[in-house]
């Protein structure tokens, strides 16, 4: 029969909890003081603190407020206090990333869906019975293979073909930066470069139904400390540039939607879920997420008519379904 701890090892037990604790709380307090002043103030302008800020989204925030209570616990208002505090930033996150309107109705004239799937491997089989059931004209894949280590080269070529052959009707072709697509249409000319070393984009010419657009599929370095303003402002110059033709913009960005570095994307742009967008907003991570990595953007002369979030546990991030309908002057 096991022994419970004694009164000696528990009173050591909470004892220890005590001492970090203590150690612990001016760290906390810093990254809480600081990544409330970022989120008000500079947001990731500052590259250096960058990860603090991505780090410190809105639920976080909250969380990390209700600590103080065990500080003031003696204070009865101040313990009220905090908990108006933990609302107000889970208000402020409700405010920021939730919508409750009802979708807009209407027929689309494109269908799009982005997911990150995560390198499956041993989960290979289920991601792709479930991306086999998007029906939608377009459908973006970040992260299909795994990385290159954990397959024999022909367990690569064999799940390379797997993903290929898994959208019968489309045009499905891999790009640079771990990216695949599949276009139930005809792709008339690709281009793919780096906006910066290890942030890959792909360039499509498309014809669907009877209409040309352009698809720009990205996908940011998604480490933490890599500067996200020269990416972000290569994007967005190159997005400028194309603004003849309606483009739709999709990938993982790796930079949550309110980043400074994409504000300027939205002179010209407009992220789908803003515009029509119910439920949650954030993609990261699943089951929980509080980040919006993934997204999708459509310039002037395309519509953004129905867009909404989904996800389940075959991947740390939830994918993004997006409706649109073109604008007159683009219609034959």
């Amino acid at each position: 029969m096991t022994e419970s701890p004694g009164p000696a090892k528990q009173g050591a037990l909470w004892s220890a909890i005590r001492w970090l604790s203590r150690q612990l709380f001016p760290v906390w307090v810093i990254v809480w003081i600081n990544g409330l002043v970022l989120r008000l103030t500079v947001r990731d302008s500052v590259e250096f603190l960058a990860p603090l800020y991505y780090a410190t989204p809105w639920p976080v925030l909250a969380l990390l407020t209700l600590p103080f209570v065990a500080v003031v616990w003696r204070s009865p208002k101040m313990v009220l206090g905090v908990l108006v505090v933990v609302h107000l930033f889970g208000a402020a996150w409700i405010l920021e990333s939730w919508r409750t309107n009802e979708p807009a109705k209407g027929a689309a004239d494109l269908r799009l869906v982005q997911w990150n799937v995560s390198r499956p491997w041993r989960r290979l089989p289920g991601t792709l019975d479930r991306v086999r059931n998007f029906d939608a004209d377009i459908i973006m894949i970040a992260e299909p293979m795994p990385e290159r280590w954990d397959l024999t080269p022909d367990e690569w070529d064999e799940t390379e073909k797997k993903w290929l052959n898994a959208f019968p009707g489309y045009e499905t072709s891999f790009s640079s930066g771990n990216m695949l697509a599949a276009v139930r249409g005809t792709v008339v000319s690709t281009q793919s470069d780096e906006l910066d070393k290890g942030s890959w984009y792909t360039l499509r010419e498309l014809q669907i139904k009877g209409r040309s657009c352009r698809l720009l599929q990205l996908d940011i370095f998604a480490k933490p400390t890599n500067p996200r303003r020269p990416p972000l402002t290569a994007l967005v110059e190159l997005a400028n540039s194309l603004r003849d033709q309606p483009l739709v913009i999709v990938g993982d960005f790796n930079t949550p939607r309110d980043s400074a570095f994409i504000d300027p994307l939205r002179k010209h742009h407009h992220n789908a879920w803003e515009v029509a967008g119910i439920r949650g907003a954030d993609t990261w991570p699943w089951p929980l997420p509080v980040l919006s990595l993934d997204q999708v953007w459509a310039n002037d002369l395309i519509k953004p008519l129905r867009c909404r979030t989904a996800g389940n546990w075959r991947s740390d991030h939830l994918w993004v379904e997006a409706e649109f309908v073109f604008t007159p002057d683009t219609r034959n």
